[in-house]
Order: structure tokens, then C-alpha cells, then sequence
């Protein structure tokens, strides 16, 4: 089943070419195409568990980088793989774990989901938590994702088959893409 569901990914995904976003352009070509064998690679190597692969943890290295986060909201099985990232950007990223009590006075850059079971209250609550330039990255469902792609906030989408990233920003028309990496 999971061989059908990377086909029929493969089939519908697109590169840089098929990308006419210069936001979505630039992040493909800069960020998830970038080629650089970044010194923090050598250290990366060894955060790579049985639900993140290496070059799982090198693409979301290259967002932190690429973005420039001064926050992150994440869960308490991911905060470990974000403190290891931290410490390669000189410990600058202010990390919260989400909890039940969740600020929504507080907002974030970068929030962080690999949970098998994020459901769409914890999603309708997390909005609460996002700013226009906020960066969610996510690892659920199709049936999750179609129901996030549609919500009114979420402006553009990317699936990169094992991630998923939303965008809220409000300049941005209502878009979404399946990019090859």
C-alpha cells in the first residue's frame, strides 16, 4: 500500500518547474534543492531515529536555517531532535512544548508536528499560536491534510510526501503543491 501511495505521489508531484509561486519557487530552489554539504551534516547523522530519516533531519535543518526561526512550538517526543538542532544554531530558537494549557497570547515561527495522532482540535487549537509568517511542518494522513488544506487560515500547503509544511500568509493566494525532493 505504501508503494501505491509513493506512485501515485511520484505521478502528481512536480519540481521547480512546475512551481509559478516565486515564495514556494524560492524555498524549493533554495532550501529543499540546496545542495551545500553543510558542516552541521556531519553532526546530524546520529539524529536520525526509526520515525525521522537523515535526510528528513537535513531538510528540516535546512528550513530552521532557511527561515531564520526565533520560536518553536513542538511536542515533548519531538523536543529532543529541536534541542539538538538548537544547539547547531548557537541555541537561539526559544522552544515550547505544546501543552494543554497553550498560550494563545504566545505565537510561534516554526511549529513542529511528527505525531502519528495530531487531530484537527489540536490543530484548531495551535491556530491560536501562528502569525502570518508562521511555518507549520507536519507528518500526518491524507484524510487530516485534506481537511487542514481547506481550513480558511491555511493559505498555502506543501507536501514533500514524508512532510507536509502550511503557510499562513494572508499576502498569498490559496494554493497547494506536491513537490519531489
Amino acid at each position: 500500500m505504501a508503494i501505491a501511495r509513493y506512485i501515485k505521489f511520484l505521478l502528481k508531484s512536480t519540481n521547480q518547474h512546475g512551481v509559478h509561486s516565486p515564495f514556494v519557487y524560492n524555498l524549493v530552489t533554495q532550501c529543499f534543492y540546496d545542495k551545500t554539504k553543510y558542516e552541521a551534516y556531519k553532526r546530524l547523522t546520529n539524529y536520525a531515529t526509526k520515525s525521522i530519516k537523515f535526510k528528513d533531519v537535513k531538510l528540516l535543518y535546512r528550513v530552521i536555517k532557511y527561515f531564520g526561526f526565533t520560536s518553536v512550538l513542538t511536542t515533548k517526543s519531538d523536543v529532543t531532535l529541536i534541542n539538538k538542532l538548537n544547539a547547531l544554531f548557537g541555541n537561539t530558537l526559544k522552544i515550547q512544548l505544546i501543552s494543554n494549557d497553550l498560550k494563545k497570547t504566545n505565537t510561534y515561527d516554526f511549529i513542529y508536528l511528527n505525531i502519528s495522532k495530531l487531530d484537527i482540535a489540536l490543530f484548531r487549537d495551535i491556530l491560536g499560536s501562528v502569525h502570518n509568517n508562521t511555518v507549520m511542518l507536519v507528518n500526518i494522513g491524507d484524510d487530516l491534510w485534506d481537511e487542514i488544506k481547506s481550513n480558511p487560515t491555511v493559505k498555502v500547503t506543501i507536501n514533500v510526501y514524508k512532510f507536509q509544511l502550511i503557510f499562513f500568509r494572508k499576502e498569498q493566494v490559496k494554493e497547494h503543491f506536491l513537490i519531489r525532493r
